[in-house]
């Protein structure tokens, strides 16, 4: 076989499996069996985002979460309050080293306005990171973690009614194979939800819940519009510490030990996404240009 035969192949494969996955989230609905469905929907969301096929958005199990909402009991409308607003911020986990714990630290801390900011962990392998937890307290906030063996309809139903309850606005910093934020606010009621898409170039379940999407670039936001079909998107700044906080442009090469007058190159990812492509290669491209130009030198965080 040719090898666009074999990654047709290989395409089909993987929809096909996910296909299988949501039948199967359906046949346990039908059958009354919310905690399995919810086990299948898990894993036609991850089967999706790591064995692709070709698509950003998945309205077969979108649709299918929307109608396992619809199986857990709706809090009552809170009644109205005035006094700071209150946001809760939506994580599956919080590790000490991310790119999310780091994202909802920095929104809490660099907020001036008097607002409010919990933290809720889905399901929390490891200890609350002390930074994560000392920004929610500044702000008269808190960490609520959930245990990872804690039921999934469980886990829904208690980010539900924790928003409902206490809650003006919510965030999702979630993974791209998230159900439950689904699930908890695929009803009529409770707060707005923003959700951030902070991995815009894979498939994930959330945006039928979303208010709006925020995303970190304005590439992410034309790919929500024309592959998502979302229009409800926003642009959202990363948020970083005043400058006054932050070295001088010598004095941060000093603490790297890089030379002044050098030109000097930066690159930040996890290191599946150096993996190269039919006629892409970030690597080959970066050894290139290191090897015209001795006095280049790149730093690369992650990989």
């Amino acid at each position: 076989m040719s090898r666009a035969a074999v990654a047709a192949t290989r395409l089909a494969l993987n929809e096909a499996v996910f296909e299988w996955c949501v039948r199967n989230v359906r046949r346990r609905l039908d059958q009354g069996e919310l905690e399995p469905a919810l086990a299948w929907s898990v894993l036609a969301a991850r089967s999706a985002v790591h064995h692709g096929f070709g698509r950003l958005a998945l309205p077969a199990l979108e649709g299918a979460l929307l109608e396992a909402a619809t199986r857990l009991p709706v809090p009552a409308e809170p009644a109205a309050r005035s006094g700071p607003t209150r946001w809760l911020h939506v994580m599956d986990r919080a590790a000490t080293l991310g790119g999310h714990s780091a994202l909802v630290e920095r929104w809490a801390s660099l907020d001036r306005s008097g607002d409010r900011h919990r933290a809720f962990l889905l399901g929390q392998r490891e200890p609350i990171p002390p930074r994560l937890a000392a920004a929610m307290a500044a702000t008269g906030g808190d960490v609520t973690a959930l245990a990872l063996d804690t039921p999934l309809a469980d886990r829904a139903l208690r980010l539900r009614e924790e928003a409902w309850r206490s809650a003006d606005r919510v965030v999702l910093h979630v993974h791209p194979w998230s159900v439950l934020p689904v699930v908890a606010f695929g009803v009529a009621g409770g707060p707005p939800v923003a959700l951030l898409n902070h991995l815009s170039q894979h498939v994930w379940v959330g945006g039928s819940v979303a208010d709006v999407v925020l995303s970190l670039r304005a590439s992410a936001v034309e790919w929500s519009r024309a592959h998502r079909g979302i229009a409800r998107n926003a642009l959202l700044p990363i948020p970083l510490p005043p400058v006054r906080e932050r070295p001088d442009r010598a004095e941060a090469r000093r603490m790297l030990g890089l030379p002044a007058e050098a030109c000097v190159l930066l690159t930040v990812g996890h290191h599946y996404k150096y993996r190269p492509l039919p006629g892409l290669d970030f690597l080959e491209a970066a050894a290139t240009i290191l090897r015209a130009r001795p006095h280049v030198q790149l730093l690369a965080v992650g990989p």
